[in-house]
């Protein structure tokens, strides 16, 4: 996995990733979604069906598995604070659902921004330009490539 300095702090910052981020998840692929043409009578008996029950305890569940990591996240980083805007800000890169980056930088979850920060840069001086001197031209290419990544 590639990283830029912009991606690793707008993974930091939030608290959410693609574990629970279904609902960001959804925007992304499909975009706003329009309001069907229910009448009062249709739209409540949909609000009551079996899906839409799924559907709440679903919501809720995501909750609960959020706030316990953003209460966990605090008590390690004290400056991790979580807001709600966190979701309106920019995308900073393209995410990859399937990749754990928190893994990739061989950090746990929970770490503090600084542990982040120090993680990132010893990766990236392993794939720096001016660090692979002994290593093959293809080898050289191959790192070059994943640093400026």
């Amino acid at each position: 996995c590639r990283l830029t300095s912009a991606s690793l702090i707008a993974m930091a910052v939030t608290s959410f990733d693609g574990q629970f981020s279904f609902k960001q998840d959804s925007l992304a692929r499909l975009g706003p979604r329009e309001r069907s043409s229910m009448n009062a009578d249709q739209q409540k008996a949909f609000q009551n069906s079996p899906f839409m029950q799924g559907v709440r305890k679903c919501e809720d569940l995501c909750f609960k598995f959020t706030c316990s990591r953003d209460e966990e996240r605090a008590k390690r980083d004290p400056s991790f604070k979580p807001d709600d805007e966190d979701f309106n800000a920019p995308k900073a890169h393209t995410f990859e659902r399937g990749v754990n980056y928190y893994k990739v930088l061989g950090i746990d979850e929970y770490s503090a921004l600084d542990e982040v920060k120090k993680a990132y840069k010893k990766l990236s001086l392993v794939y720096h330009p001016d660090k692979t001197a002994g290593l093959s031209a293809e080898q050289k290419e191959e790192y070059a490539g994943i640093f400026m990544e």
